[in-house]
């Protein structure tokens, strides 16, 4: 099974403090780790803190990589990192100057070492539909929050909107519906 991640941040802003981001790894179609939590610099805009999350989600990625590699498992296919951020795909692939974030720089280089053409790593952006990754720093439509969920946990079958509804009605002092 390949090894994929996904990346998310907040769009949390200098004058907010620090930005949150979150990133998923996946084995095949199974999460196998999550986390989220603040970002230990701040950063002055979104696609700051999109490089910030993506450039831990690599490293991690990496680490992972290596660990299966060491059990006998070479994982000789490129694995994919998933993030919604375009500006973030652009500084990967070389084509975006970070001049703006120079307080980055060192973990974008280690980006596009990672993402380049002889690297283990490949870039894609996605939407944020497709993003589990998504569900750690953004607030979602249900449906798209019930999906990201249903993956993030592992659970099997289709995620049901009923079921979660007739959970929430059965505490209804803590929940409110019009």
């Amino acid at each position: 099974s390949s090894f994929r991640a996904g990346s998310s941040c907040d769009s949390g802003h200098a004058e907010d403090g620090p930005s949150t981001g979150g990133f998923t790894l996946e084995v095949g179609e199974r999460v196998v780790h999550a986390t989220c939590g603040k970002h230990q610099a701040t950063t002055l805009g979104a696609s700051d803190g999109e490089l910030y999350e993506s450039s831990r989600a690599v490293a991690s990625l990496s680490a992972h990589r290596g660990f299966v590699g060491e059990l006998g498992f070479a994982q000789t296919a490129r694995s994919e990192l998933k993030c919604d951020s375009a500006a973030v795909v652009a500084i990967a692939s070389n084509q975006a100057s970070f001049k703006r974030s120079l307080y980055l720089a060192r973990r974008a280089r280690f980006v596009q070492e990672h993402c380049g053409s002889a690297g283990t790593l490949r870039i894609v952006k996605v939407d944020g539909e497709e993003n589990v990754a998504d569900i750690l720093t953004k607030v979602l439509l249900r449906k798209v929050f019930l999906r990201h969920r249903h993956n993030l946990m592992n659970l099997r079958g289709k995620p049901s909107v009923s079921a979660v509804t007739r959970a929430l009605r059965a505490a209804p002092y803590r929940f409110r519906f019009k």
